[in-house]
């Protein structure tokens, strides 16, 4: 049965806390669930692309402009290499996916007119914005079915402090089974159910799938309450505790 103090590697295996913790210090189900998104996207949102700065790690919401493909100069004895520049825009200003690998696929992801994530560390090249080897996620088309299409369509995309090697989006895929695993396990709750019945406050397992996996941005606001009051409630006990071993 999970835990609060579980490992990671018991829900995700040892290879991804291993990386879980090397990159964010995160290494049991309870980091890994209040490791909160630091802002939330939506599907018709486009990332203001001018205010990107260099050197930043980022994760933006933007449309693919365009999309080129050109031949690298060839070593004596090399393989053909390929360069692939796909340029996003917010309708105003715009950043360039640069792609050395894999370029065949990149292209036929990569839809002039279709949104998706990208994410990366924001570089100059040129005097122009880039990235280099973004990983991204497109969002699917209005017309596409099935419930990743509703999915985003009507839910609020998180966005978590990332690292280089650990984008927002891997955190969200790590996050979402350790979620399902801990509100089937029904854990217990810290705070008393007389003191969330009197403050109207939503049970700990509804406040993290709201914070993590919010139907709507209404819910956010209450989650967020909820879990402040948890940091006020150890803060309390911790003092109350010091108090005790005073006397």
């Amino acid at each position: 049965m999970i835990s609060w103090d579980e490992p990671l590697r018991t829900p995700l295996g040892a290879k991804t806390a291993k990386k879980l913790a090397d990159e964010l210090g995160l290494r049991t189900v309870g980091d890994l669930l209040r490791y909160y998104p630091r802002r939330y996207a939506t599907r018709g949102e486009l990332t203001d692309l001018s205010s990107l700065a260099e050197g930043e790690q980022v994760t933006v919401v933007a449309e693919v402009h365009s999309v080129h493909k050109r031949d690298l100069r060839r070593q004596p004895g090399g393989k053909p290499r390929s360069l692939l520049e796909a340029v996003i825009t917010d309708g105003t200003g715009r950043l360039t996916l640069a792609f050395f690998a894999k370029v065949g696929y990149h292209q036929r992801e990569l839809a002039t007119g279709r949104r998706g994530m990208f994410a990366g560390r924001v570089s100059t090249y040129r005097g122009k914005k880039q990235l280099a080897h973004p990983v991204y996620e497109m969002l699917p088309d209005d017309s596409a079915a099935g419930e990743r299409a509703r999915e985003f369509a009507e839910r609020p995309i998180p966005i978590y402090p990332a690292t280089k090697d650990l984008p927002s989006m891997t955190i969200a895929r790590c996050v979402g089974p350790v979620l399902d695993q801990v509100r089937e396990a029904g854990l217990p709750d810290p705070l008393p159910p007389d003191l969330r019945t009197r403050h109207r406050l939503l049970d700990l397992p509804e406040a993290l799938e709201r914070i993590h996996r919010p139907a709507d941005s209404d819910e956010i606001p209450r989650a967020r309450l909820r879990l402040k009051w948890d940091e006020a409630f150890v803060l309390q006990v911790a003092l109350a505790r010091r108090r005790r071993e005073a006397a």
